[in-house]
C-alpha cells in the first residue's frame, strides 16, 4: 500500500454466547492506492468458526489520488466457552510524503463465551473445558472417510517380477536390437554413394520425364527436349556409375555392351534418341515429334531398368 492511511478494529461485542454470531470490523480510511490493497489477515483461536470475509468500499477519485474508505468484516461463530484474545491486526504502508514505511495495528480483542443454554435447539453441542491445543488435536484425529475407488493392489501381484514384466521386457529389447539392425543396415547403404545413385536413377529419370511431358503439353519445345536430354544422360550415369565428366556416348556404348552384356542395337537406339533430342534442341526444324521421343524414353528406360 502507498499513501496515507489510518486503521481502526472494532468487534461487535466481548461477550457472546456459545454458538452465536459474531464480526471483527477493520476500517481502513485515508488517501491512496486503495484499488490494490488486499484484505488484512486476522488470526482466530482454533475454537472458532471463521466464515467468509466481507468487503464493502466508498471511494473518490481525486486530483491527489483515491480517497475514501474500505471495510473488511470477519464474521465468526465460537463453539467452546472460556476467555479469548483475538490478536491486534498489524497493516503496512509506504508514506511517499515522507519517504518511510508506517505499520499501524489495532488492540488486541478480548472475548468471554459463555455456556450456550440453548445448545439442545440448535443442534451442535457445546465443548467445555477445552482449551486450544486440544481443539487442534481434535481436529486431526479423525480423517474423513475415503470416496470413490481406493484402488487396492493385491499383496505379491505387482507388475514387477510378473509374467506381463518380462514380456515387456523382451519386446523392448528385440524392438531396440531390430531398430539398430536397421540403422546401422541404412548407415551403411547411405555410405555408398554409386549403390545409392543406382538404385534411385530410375526414380530420378522419371521424374525429370513428368517435369518434361509438363513442358510437352505446354507447347515449349526447347525446354522439352532439355529436360529430355537431362533425363536420359542423368539415367546413364547414374545406372553405369560414371562420373559427368566422363559421360560420353563411346563409353556409355562400351559400359553397356562391354561389361553389361547389352545387345549393341538397343544400345545404339539410346545413343540415337540423345542423338535426335540434341539436334531437335539446337534445330527446332528438324521436326522431332515431342511426344515420339517421349514414349521413346520411356520405353528404352524401363528395357534398361529390366535388364541392368
Amino acid at each position: 500500500a502507498v499513501g496515507q492511511f489510518e486503521l481502526t478494529g472494532v468487534a461487535t461485542g466481548d461477550r457472546f454466547a456459545a454458538n452465536t454470531a459474531g464480526s471483527i470490523t477493520l476500517r481502513l480510511s485515508g488517501t491512496g492506492n486503495f484499488p490494490l490493497v488486499e484484505a488484512p489477515r486476522i488470526t482466530l483461536p482454533a475454537a472458532f468458526e471463521q466464515f467468509d470475509m466481507k468487503t464493502n468500499e466508498r471511494l473518490v477519485n481525486t486530483a491527489r489520488g483515491t480517497t475514501g474508505e474500505k471495510t473488511f468484516e470477519y464474521p465468526f461463530i465460537a463453539r467452546a466457552e472460556g476467555d479469548y484474545t483475538i490478536p491486534g491486526v498489524r497493516f503496512s504502508y509506504f508514506d511517499p510524503s515522507t519517504g518511510k514505511y508506517n505499520t499501524l495495528t489495532t488492540p488486541d480483542f478480548p472475548i468471554r463465551i459463555l455456556r450456550d443454554e440453548g445448545n439442545g435447539a440448535s443442534g451442535l453441542g457445546m465443548v467445555s473445558g477445552v482449551t486450544k491445543e486440544d481443539l487442534q488435536m481434535l481436529g486431526s484425529d479423525i480423517r474423513f472417510i475415503r470416496m470413490g475407488d481406493p484402488r487396492l493392489v493385491r499383496q505379491g501381484g505387482a507388475f514387477l517380477w510378473s509374467w506381463g514384466w518380462f514380456a515387456s521386457v523382451f519386446v523392448l529389447a528385440a524392438a531396440f536390437v531390430g531398430l539398430l539392425v536397421y540403422l546401422q543396415k541404412s548407415i551403411r547403404e547411405r555410405a555408398d554413394i554409386v549403390r545409392v545413385k543406382t538404385k534411385k536413377a530410375n526414380k530420378v529419370a522419371l521424374r525429370r520425364l513428368k517435369r518434361a511431358k509438363g513442358y510437352m503439353n505446354a507447347g515449349k519445345e526447347s525446354a522439352f527436349f532439355e529436360e529430355l536430354l537431362r533425363a536420359l544422360w542423368g539415367y546413364m550415369g547414374d545406372k553405369l556409375a560414371i562420373d559427368v565428366a566422363n559421360l560420353t556416348k563411346e563409353r556409355v556404348l562400351g559400359e553397356l555392351v562391354g561389361r553389361r552384356g547389352m545387345d549393341e542395337e538397343q544400345a545404339r537406339e539410346f545413343l540415337n534418341l540423345i542423338s535426335e533430342c540434341e539436334f531437335a534442341q539446337y534445330s527446332p526444324a528438324a521436326g522431332v515429334p515431342m511426344d515420339k521421343a517421349y514414349n521413346a524414353a520411356l520405353d528404352l528406360i524401363g528395357r534398361f531398368e529390366n535388364k541392368i
